[in-house]
């Protein structure tokens, strides 16, 4: 029997991460906004094939669109590592941060995975690559 995702906790404090700058990340700045969580590792093949798709969805957007969600990448890699990626990658202004402690610490048992919080609540969930539209960051505006 494998182990597949788990929920995770709603408490979206329970994720410790820090900007690639150090500075530690403070949650309550996404309040009010419809938070996509999104775990994932530079090595990550599924990762790889996915970001296009979620770059050409979040460009699709229209900028009042775009102030009420945040896409926020999470991964246990060392900073450099992530850094290297984004310089080498045209990647759209997604939130990268670097958690604190490996994936598992925090029920994360395969990557990509991804949870969309509202309200502090997780109101979506993804335990692998999604090939996304902008219809569907839409849908998760409403």
């Amino acid at each position: 029997m494998g182990i597949s995702g788990c929920v995770p906790s709603s408490d979206i404090a329970k994720y410790p991460a820090r900007k690639l700058s150090g500075e530690a990340v403070n949650w309550k700045t996404f309040n009010g906004k419809t938070l996509v969580l999104h775990f994932w590792a530079t090595w990550c093949k599924d990762c790889l094939v996915e970001l296009p798709s979620l770059t050409k969805a979040w460009n699709g957007l229209e900028p009042h669109e775009k102030e009420q969600i945040a896409i926020v990448f999470l991964s246990d890699e060392e900073t450099e590592r992530i850094q290297y990626f984004i310089e080498n990658r045209e990647i759209p202004s997604f939130e990268m941060y670097r958690l604190e402690k490996n994936f598992k610490n925090y029920g994360v048992w395969h990557i990509p995975q991804t949870y969309v919080f509202r309200d502090d609540k997780v109101i979506k969930q993804w335990d692998k690559g999604v090939e996304w539209t902008t219809e569907e960051l839409r849908t998760l505006l409403k």
